[in-house]
């Protein structure tokens, strides 16, 4: 289990994608907990909570991330050089 604790945000801070500001005092405070499922190794948790003072409570996300023990690798090569950069007149694929 890995445990962090963030105290610091500086300046105008957004809690999520509505817009809402935490408060202007910078007393926040993130704490974050990463641990693995008791019954399946294979699952891994990712616990983030909030303290604020623009918050009626702490709010807490368990964000979760499932393993795949045999991934699929697809790899897709093109046989056109393609230009992605230009620096200087110098191309860089």
């Amino acid at each position: 289990m890995l445990e962090s604790k963030r105290a610091i945000l500086r300046d105008l801070v957004f809690f999520e994608s509505t817009g809402l500001p935490l408060h202007e005092d910078n007393a926040t405070i993130v704490k974050e907990k990463i641990y693995l499922d008791r019954n399946n190794s294979d699952i891994l948790h990712d616990e983030i909570t909030t303290i604020d003072n623009a918050l009626s409570r702490p709010w807490t996300v368990d964000r979760i991330y499932l393993r795949v023990r045999v991934p699929l690798w697809i790899e897709k090569n093109s046989t056109n050089p393609t230009r992605i950069l230009t620096i200087v007149e110098k191309n860089i694929f």
